[in-house]
């Protein structure tokens, strides 16, 4: 199997695991990169608990204060788990820490990544002593701070995971035609029709029958957005459509909002039927909507809440997206983000990988969120495997018919991507998409500059369209362009620009538009250049938030984006 960095699993080393993992017998095995390879160097046999063993690997005998290494460790019994840690030293060359960097994660692809529970990142031999690894597995084990809403998406994403064993294939086809999802009584659909034809405000509750899985009318009634809160079930899931007349646009509008409320309070099995089908109802509705007269438009987000009693107006504005007090004075810092586009493949040069994984680790260390194609092959997975690295925060955008093949690049065998769950890439969030446009949109929308490593069709069309954007004045502010130009890979494309202005089809200021970063001069350098450095220091440079846009497309009836989602 081929590794995002080039190098390849040696048959040795995978006939070592493969019979450390029958015998329970070993407790360490070390892993090296020669010639290319990922190579068996040694073993250690279990002679104590895990704890009591990394003892043996102070030994300068079995890892170097100045050489990378990869560990494969054994669990203690009765676990058939193993342990993967990374010995990259702070002393170790730039280039081998790229490298063990870039290897980690096809690494354990290569060997099976559903035989490894955890993984430890060690920078010394300090990392990997019996009281670093009790530290690590206590805070492993701890439950991470959530903010109120991240754990109402926590018990909605598990609900979520245990309705899909629970549900297993029981789908059916809805009668209104929206494909796979909750069947709708004559009368629901009537009340949701109706509800999109009023004046005022008014909210529209359902619940389901669990013996038909047919959506029900809970209530209708004129309700205010003070008393939203106080009108949903306090126990109980349900759905909701609420119509709210509301001036936080440029316009006067009157938008159906959907709510799915879970409280969690509420009974499992009904927590699971109720998150199972609601983005299928909102769908449904949104088709229903999308063919009827209406004096209001169904709103582009939803809304989720476990605690019915949070709803209000300050809410609704919230997550739909409308600027409120506390979003606007709020002196709590918010991290910015950068999307990343590049290939879903490694292409043919090692300066490529080290370039991406040096983007990687830069936005990381710089509190910066990389917002990506999702992907977890080639460039793409080495750029988004050195933020995890370091502890980053990392947003994939997928759309749907990418994430059922299997990924971009080439289609998998197994249709729901189990590479968005495989170790060491827990954290990442996932966002699907219908479309290759919703993907620019939704990544667009949520950065403040753009990336451009090396890349395929794919990469070159990202890369123009958001130039586009920026040069029409799409984006809601100016943001930046900059390309990598790692062993002259976009020279064509500055020539390219160039010749279009020189023959009066690009205006000479929008040069400013696309910034290259170029490297050093001698090829062979760009092994060791820091292109992260390079590109943060692009992005924070960028004189082009001073260009003047084509068109002012500031005037929209104020429930559509700027990006053309509807």
């Amino acid at each position: 199997m081929s590794a995002l960095s080039g190098i390849t699993v040696s048959a040795d080393l995978a006939a070592v695991f493969a019979e450390a993992v029958q015998s329970n017998s070993t407790r360490f095995i070390k892993v090296m990169i020669h010639n290319e390879f990922l190579v068996h160097d040694l073993s250690i046999p279990v002679s104590d608990t895990l704890e009591h063993d990394l003892d043996q690997l102070q030994s300068e005998d079995v890892l170097q204060a100045d050489f990378p290494a990869y560990v494969l460790a054994k669990l203690d019994s009765p676990s058939p788990d193993w342990l993967i840690i990374s010995y990259v030293p702070d002393t170790a060359q730039v280039r081998s820490k790229m490298l063990y960097a870039s290897t980690r994660l096809p690494l354990l692809k290569s060997l099976g990544s559903m035989l490894f529970a955890d993984s430890i990142f060690a920078t010394s031999k300090d990392d990997l002593t019996s009281e670093a690894y009790a530290s690590h597995k206590q805070h492993a084990a701890a439950p991470h701070p959530l903010s109120v809403r991240e754990q109402e998406l926590a018990v909605l994403r598990a609900a979520e995971n245990e309705i899909a064993s629970y549900e297993g294939s029981r789908t059916r086809a809805s009668h209104v035609g929206t494909g796979v999802g909750l069947n709708w009584s004559e009368e629901v659909e009537k009340m949701v029709i109706e509800l999109s034809r009023g004046n005022g405000d008014s909210l529209v509750i359902l619940s389901i029958d669990p013996t038909t899985e047919t959506l029900t009318l809970h209530s209708a009634t004129e309700t205010s957005v003070t008393a939203l809160g106080a009108s949903l079930p306090p126990s109980e899931p349900c759905y909701a459509f609420f119509a709210w007349n509301h001036s936080f646009g440029s316009n006067p509008l009157r938008e159906i909002v959907f709510i799915y409320s879970c409280p969690s309070s509420s009974p499992i099995k009904h927590r699971m039927l109720y998150s199972s089908g609601s983005a299928s109802t909102y769908q449904a509705a949104k088709d229903i909507l999308a063919t009827s007269p209406r004096t209001a438009n169904l709103a582009s987000r939803k809304i989720e809440t476990s605690d019915p009693n949070e709803l209000d107006e300050a809410l609704l504005k919230l997550e739909l997206g409308f600027p409120t007090p506390s979003s606007m004075s709020s002196t709590l810092p918010v991290k910015p983000a950068v999307a990343v586009y590049c290939g879903s493949s490694t292409g043919k040069y090692p300066a490529f990988t080290v370039a991406a994984a040096s983007v990687g680790r830069a936005l990381a260390l710089d509190g910066r969120i990389l917002v990506y194609g999702g992907g977890t092959k080639g460039i793409m997975g080495i750029v988004s495997g050195a933020v995890l690295e370091q502890g980053g925060d990392v947003i994939g955008v997928i759309p749907k018919a990418m994430l059922i093949a299997g990924g971009e690049g080439e289609k998998g065998d197994n249709p729901l991507c189990v590479d968005l769950k495989e170790v060491g890439r827990e954290k990442v969030h996932t966002i699907v998409v219908e479309s290759m446009h919703e993907r620019k949109v939704e990544m667009a929308e949520r950065v403040e500059g753009f990336i451009g490593l090396p890349g395929g069709f794919g990469t070159f069309e990202e890369v123009l369209e958001v130039t586009t954007w920026s040069q029409l004045g799409i984006h809601d502010k100016h943001k930046a362009v900059v390309l990598l130009n790692v062993l002259s890979f976009w020279e064509p494309l500055r020539v390219l620009i160039k010749s279009s202005i020189d023959a009066g089809f690009i205006r000479p200021a929008s040069e400013s538009l696309v910034l290259f970063v170029d490297g050093p001069v001698a090829p062979e350098d760009h092994e060791s250049f820091d292109w992260g450095k390079a590109a943060l220091d692009a992005l924070k440079a960028w004189e082009g938030r001073q260009f003047k846009p084509l068109f002012d497309w500031s005037k929209k009836d104020g429930h559509e984006s700027s990006y053309g989602r509807t």
